[in-house]
Parts: structure tokens; sequence; C-alpha cells
């Protein structure tokens, strides 16, 4: 998929199920988007699979070595294709951990996020609080595909759920510590 980064549009470019990118293929695709379809690549993502995590490894890429020569320009230092793991997965994989795990903060206070977003939930239906309307049983109880849907993991990461821990409950230091977990995640 080709996504524009100062205009807001898409193209599906390339599309095989049985076929891993390669070296070949990603230098190929990146070759072709820009002499024929005229376009100036500037990054690739991709999740962190392991042919993803193996694709970043033929092209070089480490902590120090961030950019990719663009294949389309070998003689040109300064046409560089950046290599970026798409942040969303991340996202996703911190709620996972967050829902499936104690957290424990550098204060020694343990949380148990699903505990504590549970009950926020309930207070919301039992009180009728039409600002928490969202928080429905999927965006805690999701499985399988389910915790690949990334507006499951933004609703429940939100500064609006941060919004309602310390709204309704501003003397529960755990719901404040994770209030401040989920604007953190919102906000970058």
């Amino acid at each position: 998929m080709v996504h524009g980064l100062a205009e807001n549009w898409q193209f599906p470019y390339f599309l095989d199920f049985d076929r891993a990118v390669d070296k070949n293929l990603f230098d190929e695709v990146i070759i072709n988007m820009e002499m024929m379809a005229e376009l100036t690549v500037l990054a690739s993502t991709c999740d962190q699979g392991g042919s993803n995590d193996g694709l970043r490894g033929k092209l070089g890429i480490s902590e120090d070595q961030l950019s990719y020569q663009n294949p389309a320009y070998p003689d040109d230092p300064e046409r560089v294709v950046y290599f970026l793991h798409d942040y969303v997965h991340v996202e996703k994989l911190w709620r996972n951990n967050l829902l499936d795990h104690l957290v424990t903060l550098e204060n020694g206070m343990e949380i148990n996020a699903k505990k504590e977003f549970q009950e926020l939930m309930d207070y919301c239906r039992a009180n009728e609080i039409s600002l928490g309307y969202y928080l429905k049983d999927i965006l805690l109880q999701c499985q399988s595909s389910d915790r690949q849907t990334v507006k499951y993991c933004v609703n429940l990461m939100s500064n609006t759920t941060a919004s309602l821990l310390r709204q309704y409950f501003p003397n529960d230091p755990k719901k404040l510590a994770l209030a401040d977990m989920c604007d953190a995640f919102h906000n970058g």
C-alpha cells in the first residue's frame, strides 16, 4: 500500500499472499514508484514480524543506521528511504501487555489495568454516564484477531478514558496512575 505523507491518499500497489518481501522485491517496488509512478519514496513502514525483521537486516537497517540508500538513485547519498516499524503495532502490543499482566510502577505500586478499566466501565454503565458510551466489553475482552483492531486499542487508551478515571475516581491512586498512562499513550 502506498500512502501520501503530505496529502491524504492511498493506493494498493502490490499484492501477493504467498511472497515475502525480500531485498530484490523491495528495491523493485521503490524503483517502479520513483521512475514509473513519479513518486518520491521517503519511508517504508511495516510491523515487526519475522520476515520484516529479516528484510530490515538485509537492508542494513539498525539502531545506528535508520535509512537505506534509495535504489532508484544509487549514486545520490541524499536520496534515502527510512525503514520504520508501524507505531500502531507497538501501541496494540503495549495495550495487550497492560491488559494481560500486572503493571509495577517505579514507586512499587502494582496495577491490574484490566480490573481498573472494568470498574470504570461498570461505573459508567450503572450510572448511565453518556461520555463512557464507547466503553464496551470488546475493549477489554478482545481475543485473537480482535487484538489487531486499532480502534479498540485507541478507544481504550484515550484521553477520554483518562478524564473519566480522574473525574469518577479522584481518590483512587491506581486509577489516577492508569489515567496518566492513558494520557501518555494517547499523546505520544
